[in-house]
């Protein structure tokens, strides 16, 4: 086994390795610790890059510093975590029937993609800000008219009926000189005052509702129609998503390392298993075995063969010769 110190360029390597939950020793002795470093030193700019994105769109949601950090906090945390674990649980060995391109790999491969599709969205719009600020508050007056003309069509009908009455009442006033249609007249204005309130509230509201929405969708849909180049940032960071994954997961299955960790691994079942028969025997205070159905406990990969009943003439001659 070799022993290769790591390279002076490396800051921390015990560290940074760790963000892959792998064993340094391990790594050093089956030489792909510069690979798994580099692994980790991305995994940091994905950190990096996945707390920016975060924070950007939180930002376009809330309005409070203290909400916006613990929530990129936590996003960002929660995002690295299943991150991580997806790298973690790729399928390495490769078994009968099944190649490291299989269903399950490709699906993992398929959401960390994904991931990475999402984290780009908010850099985009960040990236291209300036050029989206016309186009949304274009936007924006476009929305509003459109939610004024509705509110209007919603009380015209009203609006009509109860302005014909009042043409009506003024008619029948002036004709005959009279004050009895005086009691409705108010009611009718009563009526139309109540309802140009209602309208001029909702057209308010809806204003200071458009105005303070960010508008996050209509922003990723004009970067990716209007920008073709935003679409080859966004490739650079699913690529940036996915080589740590290539780089650790295109190391041989009979690379040392993983022969290593292997050999670690069983033995650390080994000498679990020892331990529950050692104090199982202690607790029952006997000399008792423990059946298994299997020959190679406590993996059970290989199961105990049925005795098959020995003829008498194979007793007869195995132990008296006869026959």
């Amino acid at each position: 086994m070799r022993q290769n110190p790591h390279t002076s360029w490396m800051v921390s390597p015990k560290s940074f390795i760790g963000l892959l939950g792998g064993e340094y020793g391990l790594m050093r002795e089956g030489g792909v610790l510069k690979r798994f470093y580099i692994s980790s030193l991305l995994i940091v700019a994905i950190i990096i890059t996945t707390g920016v994105s975060i924070f950007y769109a939180i930002t376009l949601l809330f309005h409070s510093v203290l909400v916006e950090t613990l929530l990129t906090v936590f996003f960002c945390l929660l995002f690295v975590c299943i991150y991580v674990f997806l790298l973690n649980t790729f399928a390495k060995e490769k078994s009968a029937g099944r190649t490291l391109f299989n269903a399950s790999n490709l699906i993992r491969a398929g959401f960390i993609a994904f991931m990475g599709f999402q984290v780009a969205q908010p850099l985009m719009i960040l990236l291209y800000i300036n050029k989206l600020e016309h186009k949304i508050e274009t936007y924006k007056q476009q929305l509003l008219l459109t939610h004024i003309k509705k509110i209007d069509a919603l009380t015209y009908d009203e609006m009509e009926r109860l302005q014909n009455s009042l043409t009506y009442y003024f008619d029948q006033k002036e004709n005959f000189g009279t004050s009895i249609y005086d009691e409705e007249i108010a009611k009718k204005n009563e009526a139309i005052k109540k309802i140009q309130h209602k309208a001029t509230l909702f057209k308010t509201t809806a204003q200071q509702t458009i105005e303070g929405n960010s508008f996050f969708l209509f922003q990723v849909s004009k970067v990716n129609r209007d920008y073709p180049l935003s679409w080859l940032f966004t490739f650079l960071i699913v690529v940036l998503f996915l080589l740590p994954g290539y780089l650790i997961y295109s190391i041989s299955s009979q690379n040392e390392y993983y022969l290593l960790k292997k050999a670690q691994e069983r033995s650390l079942v080994l000498n679990s298993y020892s331990y529950f028969l050692m104090w199982h025997k202690i607790l029952f205070n006997s000399k008792i075995e423990v059946f298994s159905r299997y020959e190679d406990p406590p993996f059970n990969k290989i199961r105990k063969q049925p005795l098959v009943k020995a003829t008498n003439s194979a007793f007869l001659k195995k132990y008296l010769g006869i026959g």
